[in-house]
């Protein structure tokens, strides 16, 4: 919630729900105002590129066989 005076910060979101503990994963935070639709297509756009990343990082080890 980027629109409310008390808003946490960037840095106290991240530490508080432990992202940096993440290593394995991309995580990524976007301000928003959903009300005003502010953000939401950049961080829908960035999850959809996300997606589509590791889907060709799969699919490229998919037929890999372990002998």
């Amino acid at each position: 919630k980027h629109d409310l005076v008390d808003t946490a910060t960037l840095p106290n979101l991240v530490t508080s729900m432990r992202l940096h503990t993440l290593s394995n994963r991309p995580w990524h935070i976007e301000a928003t105002v959903a009300t005003r639709g502010e953000g939401l297509k950049e961080g829908f756009e960035w999850l959809a590129n996300t997606i589509k990343k590791t889907k060709a990082k799969t699919k490229k080890y998919r037929y890999l066989t372990v002998r």
